[in-house]
């Protein structure tokens, strides 16, 4: 064993060392211009002093929606307090002065860790590298990338001062959210010129620039913090500024002061940009220095109109709207307003996730039908005990109303019939990740890290599509800058759930409109709105409100919450604000199409009776009057197929008689749908009273006959709808008394 680790130990040394001389003598050879006719780019002056960095952005018809300008705005830096540049200069390059655009030893040193801890983490570039890896190369690790880049760099430092480079390096570098170059970012983040941040918000701004997702001060604030305070810690060992100067800086929170100008670039455009970097697998400032052009679904008239809407709508919160076409999956318009970058934000979703968690799969499994009866009683499970929003319990409700009134105790019901892996695996169809969940608190979205605004819209859009789902799109084709198409879009739809089932939740959605917790969009549905509300919070109050509506043509979602501290006011729920906002936009979408209902669904006649004695949905035979059947829809794979007795036999009445104080007492316990003649029979039939729809025990007193000491008492019974010569009767009960006086 010994004798292996030695000799391992001796082919590690051997190889890194050889990696060492390898490297040594690339470097030597690059001083020596050895490389210097392996260059493929050239060194592009204008890319380092430009004053605008433009996009092109089109709409669904191929117009031009605007050239789309990251303004850098320029500052000189003589303009800036020392300490600005030198936070930068302390975290990116502390030998930034003494080297010649390519740091050799930093190169071998993060060469070496990368070989050590096996994880090639460490770049090793200088601020001049940056500059020209952020405007002349695209993030690709190649080894032809690298020697571009170290090939142009080596031009740049021949050509531009130290001063110059630096310069160009500050009025460049991303910062995050379509921000470029530090008067930029000091304006986003600060509200003030560059030259006027103190020495701990430079220190907050050079940290972002390495990873602008991970130490965003906005996003993750606590990782932004830990970041500033080694910028500190490098100022001062490299002696940019003094020990008063650490400990004061180190005391200050990050106040970040945003303008509602500028919340996080929560709009079509920025996302559309976003979803293009991850199609060509670039950085986003890839994306936008590149010069590409970017083709998109976006509706000028629909975004206009959703735009306007989250306007007029002050709420102080975080918000989101969002449009998408149910047939394509498309997103026609997209809103935002939040200090956060909300495109890959996750947020609670609440009773929003029902119907795509627990009733279109329970439906799809065959645990239910959409008029099954289920028990909203309290329950315990493994000692998760969930309440209804109202904190009551309705007793036996309908699958239909249960979802329509959002009650929580069937939902968690059901997922237990369902089982949480399965009701996972159908989310995922939908596009809804949640593996860190494994608690029945999924089935009213009570989730570990929430789901994504956008995923959570486009879930809903398969049940307007016949069952079938393909990812959200902004973008349909993207150009290079020589005009080029590196990128077209092939749309794949998937199904995942059946058709029937997919109508068959629309059916109960409508019901939410109509009665539910969606009533609010009542005045402006001609049935062909669906629509689920959500909300979710604390014991502190609510944090997320949702409404999720469709029509046959398009999906809308309007989110209103609180992403970093607080909660929403008292008032605020899903079937409130987020309802009424959606109303304003299903107002100018103004879909009158209307629902097809598919061959697949069967009509079929239902005994009332049944589902209000037995809890049980039992078929109407054409004996049944019409007052004791409701007509109903199913999925022709999973319909009910027991027929109700009810109208077949009778039930017999119960008849008791006595005799007390001389009179006879009569009682029985009539059924609500049949109706009973009661007759005595002293000399002939005498037909005393008619008894219908009481439902409770019937007790009549009957005066005894004076003239006869014998008294017959029976009834005639039968369907209430039907006269007496076709109803039953019962064997008279004869009394016999001499004691009528």
């Amino acid at each position: 064993m010994k004798k292996k680790v030695k000799k391992l130990l001796k082919v590690s040394i051997f190889f890194l060392l050889a990696t060492v001389l390898v490297v040594a003598g690339i470097i030597i050879a690059f001083e020596n211009g050895f490389f210097k006719n392996f260059a493929t780019k050239k060194l592009d002056e204008n890319l380092l002093t430009a004053l605008n960095t433009e996009i092109e952005i089109y709409d669904k018809d191929n117009n031009l929606i605007k050239s789309d300008t990251y303004t850098q705005s320029k500052i000189k830096i003589e303009d800036l307090p020392k300490y600005v540049p030198d936070a930068f200069i302390a975290i990116e390059d502390k030998d930034f002065y003494k080297h010649n655009g390519v740091n050799y030893k930093s190169l071998l040193r993060a060469l070496y860790t990368n070989i050590k801890t096996n994880s090639f983490s460490q770049g090793g570039s200088t601020i001049s590298q940056q500059l020209i890896k952020n405007t002349h190369l695209s993030n690709e690790k190649s080894i032809s990338r690298k020697v571009n880049e170290m090939l142009l760099t080596q031009e740049l430092e021949k050509k531009f001062d130290k001063k110059d480079i630096l310069q160009a390096y500050l009025n460049v570098i991303y910062f995050g959210q379509g921000t470029f170059g530090i008067e930029q970012a000091s304006q986003k983040y600060f509200s003030k010129s560059a030259k006027d941040l103190n020495i701990a918000e430079a220190a907050t701004l050079a940290g972002i620039i390495n990873s602008p997702l991970n130490y965003s001060p906005i996003s993750n604030y606590n990782n932004c913090k830990k970041r500033r305070n080694l910028v500190l810690q490098k100022m001062y060992l490299t002696q940019k500024i003094t020990k008063s100067q650490l400990d004061s800086a180190l005391n200050k929170e990050i106040e970040l002061n945003m303008s509602n100008n500028d919340l996080g670039k929560n709009n079509y455009n920025y996302f559309a940009i976003k979803q293009a970097s991850e199609i060509l697998n670039m950085r986003e400032q890839d994306v936008i220095l590149g010069g590409y052009k970017i083709y998109t679904h976006q509706d000028i008239n629909i975004q206009n109109d959703i735009k306007d809407i989250l306007n007029k709508n002050q709420y102080t919160c975080d918000k989101q709207i969002i449009v998408i076409d149910n047939k394509t999956n498309n997103i026609l318009a997209y809103v935002g307003n939040s200090n956060f970058n909300l495109y890959n934000k996750k947020i609670e979703p609440g009773s929003i996730i029902k119907p795509v968690a627990v009733y279109a799969p329970a439906l799809e499994e065959k645990i239910i039908t959409t008029i099954s009866p289920i028990l909203d009683d309290k329950i315990n499970i493994d000692g998760y005990t969930p309440k209804n929003f109202d904190n009551k319990y309705h007793g036996w409700v309908s699958i239909k109303e249960s979802l329509a009134k959002s009650y929580n105790v069937p939902a968690v019901k059901l997922l237990k019939q369902l089982g949480i892996n399965k009701s996972k695996k159908y989310l995922r169809n939908f596009g809804i990740d949640i593996s860190k969940d494994n608690g029945y608190s999924i089935a009213l979205g009570g989730l570990t890290e929430g789901v994504n605004f956008i995923n959570m819209a486009n879930s809903y859009t398969a049940f307007a599509n016949k069952g079938n789902l393909s990812a959200p799109s902004f973008v349909k084709c993207i150009k290079n800058k020589y005009g080029r198409t590196v990128y077209l879009e092939s749309k794949k739809l998937t199904n995942v759930i059946s058709e029937d089932n997919a109508y068959l939740i629309t059916d109960m959605l409508k019901e939410s409109v109509n009665s539910g917790t969606a009533k609010k969009l009542k005045e402006i549905s001609t049935g062909n709105i669906a629509s689920k509300t959500g909300t979710a919070g604390s014991i502190n109050g609510n944090t997320d409100i949702w409404n999720i509506s469709y029509t046959p043509k398009y999906t809308t979602a309007v989110w209103l919450g609180k992403i970093s501290k607080g909660v929403l006011p008292d008032d605020f729920t899903g079937g409130n604000q987020t309802t009424l906002i959606a109303k304003q936009v299903l107002t100018k979408l103004d879909d009158k199409t209307t629902f097809v209902r598919p061959r697949s669904i069967e009509e079929m006649y239902i005994s009332t009776l049944d589902l209000k004695e037995n809890n049980k949905v039992m078929l109407a035979g054409v004996e049944f009057p019409d007052r004791y059947k409701q007509k109903e829809i199913f999925s022709y794979k999973n319909k009910p197929t027991t027929w109700s007795e009810k109208f077949k036999i009778l039930p017999k009445p119960d008849l008791k008689c006595k005799i007390i104080d001389g009179q006879v007492e009569i009682s029985f316990v009539p059924k609500d749908y049949i109706k009973y003649e009661i007759y005595i029979n002293a000399k002939g039939e005498q037909l005393v009273d008619i008894v219908e729809n009481v439902g409770k025990t019937y007790t009549k007193n009957i005066p005894p006959p004076k003239d006869s000491l014998t008294f017959e008492i029976f009834i005639k019974y039968g369907i209430s709808d039907q006269n007496s010569q076709n109803m039953q009767k019962t064997v008279p009960i004869k009394l016999f008394s001499t004691t009528w006086s």
